[in-house]
C-alpha cells in the first residue's frame, strides 16, 4: 500500500477538523491549491478513507446519559453478547472483535437495560463510564484531528477536541419541520447513490433552510471520521492498535486536568475522552511514531497520578468490526 502524500495528509487533516465557514477558508488552512484540495477530498471519500456522519444533540431524544461500554464476553457467549448489546435502546455505536465489544448508548433512564445485561454473567470483564447529558464529562467525542495533526504532520491540532453538540435554547422546542429536517440529515450519509462517489460530501449549498438552521443552532453537527483500516500510511507509518483505558479517579483529582497533561506532556490526543463521578475512559491509537516518542512524559505515569485500578484493553485495528457505525438515524424521532 502506498503512503499518503503530504498534500493528502494536510487535506485529510482539515476534513477531520471539519472547520466552519466557506470552503476557501478550509482550502487556505490546508495550504494546497483549490483544485488539489477538491481532488484529494473526492479521492478520500471515494476510496473509503473518510466517511461522513451527522451527530445530534442527545437531549433531542431525552437522553440523560451517554454510556460507553467496554466488555469482554466469554468465548461461548460472544454471539449472545453481541445480540444483547444490539438490543439496547439508544445504541448508536457497536464495535466488535473476537475479544472485545465496545458500545455507545444514549440512555433515557439511568441504566436502560445495561445493568440487567451485565448481571447475566456473559462477560468476564466489563467497564462503563456514563457522563450526564448535558454535562462536562465528555471532552472528546470521536475526534481524530488531534492525533492526525500530531502524528502525520507533527503540528498542533487546529480544532481538537470536539464534543457532542449541545443546543441552546433547549432542544425540545424545535418545530415539526425541524424534526423532519433532522431526520433527513441523520439518514443523509446512508442514502447516497452508490454509483456517484462522493455524492454525500458536505456542502451547505445542498442543505435546506431548516437543515442549515439546525447546524447553526448546534442541534446537530457534521463530522468526518476516518476508516482506520482503509486509510493509507503516512511516511510508511500507520497505527496498528486501538487502546481503551479505564481507571478510577483518585480522590480530589480533576479529570480535565488529566486530559490537559496527556495532551501537553504525554503528547497523546485521545479521540475519545469521557468521565463520570467514578471513572475515566479514554481511547487512543498506538503505537506512536518513533519520531515523536522521545522527550515526552510517560503515559502510564501520567495516568497513575490521577487514576487507580487502571485497565488497558488493546485491540488490533484490523480486528475491530463496526457492527453499528454511528447510526444516529436509528434513534426514535418524535415528529410532532
Amino acid at each position: 500500500m502506498r503512503s499518503l502524500t503530504e498534500a493528502e495528509a494536510r487535506v485529510i487533516r482539515v476534513l477531520l477538523a471539519d472547520l466552519p465557514g466557506p470552503e476557501r477558508h478550509t482550502v487556505r488552512e490546508a495550504g494546497v491549491p483549490r483544485t488539489t484540495y477538491q481532488t484529494i477530498r473526492h479521492r478520500a471519500f471515494a476510496n473509503g478513507w473518510l466517511k461522513e456522519r451527522y451527530i445530534p444533540d442527545p437531549a433531542l431524544f431525552g437522553a440523560r446519559r451517554i454510556r460507553f461500554i467496554v466488555a469482554q464476553p466469554y468465548a461461548e457467549r460472544w454471539n449472545d453478547s453481541v445480540r444483547a448489546l444490539r438490543s439496547l435502546e439508544g445504541l448508536v455505536v457497536l464495535w466488535a472483535s473476537p475479544e472485545t465489544l465496545f458500545g455507545v448508548v444514549l440512555e433515557r433512564s439511568s441504566s436502560q437495560g445495561w445493568d440487567g445485561l451485565r448481571s447475566c454473567e456473559s462477560f468476564r470483564h466489563s467497564w462503563t463510564v456514563a457522563p450526564s447529558v448535558p454535562g462536562e464529562g465528555l471532552v472528546a467525542y470521536f475526534d481524530y484531528e488531534g492525533v492526525w495533526s500530531r502524528w502525520t504532520l507533527e503540528s498542533e491540532p487546529i480544532a481538537y477536541p470536539r464534543q457532542l453538540p449541545s443546543a441552546k435554547p433547549p432542544a425540545q422546542t424545535i418545530s415539526r419541520e425541524d424534526w423532519i429536517a433532522l431526520r433527513g440529515l441523520l439518514v443523509r450519509p446512508f442514502s447516497a447513490d452508490p454509483s456517484r462517489s462522493g455524492f454525500t460530501i458536505f456542502s451547505p449549498a445542498r442543505l435546506s433552510r431548516h437543515e442549515r438552521r439546525l447546524l447553526a443552532e448546534g442541534r446537530i453537527s457534521h463530522r468526518v471520521l476516518p476508516d482506520l483500516s482503509e486509510i493509507p500510511p503516512v511516511r510508511g507509518y500507520r497505527p496498528e492498535r486501538l487502546a481503551f483505558v479505564v481507571g478510577e479517579l483518585r480522590t480530589g483529582w480533576n479529570p480535565r486536568e488529566l486530559f490537559g497533561n496527556l495532551i501537553q506532556h504525554a503528547r497523546i490526543a485521545p479521540f475519545l475522552y469521557a468521565y463520570d463521578e467514578e471513572r475515566v475512559l479514554l481511547s487512543a491509537l498506538s503505537p506512536a511514531p518513533a519520531r515523536i516518542v522521545e522527550g515526552r512524559a510517560s503515559i502510564i505515569a501520567t495516568l497513575q497520578e490521577y487514576l487507580q485500578k487502571i485497565e488497558v484493553v488493546r485491540e488490533p485495528i484490523d480486528s475491530l468490526f463496526p457492527v453499528i457505525d454511528h447510526r444516529y438515524d436509528k434513534l426514535t424521532i418524535p415528529v410532532r
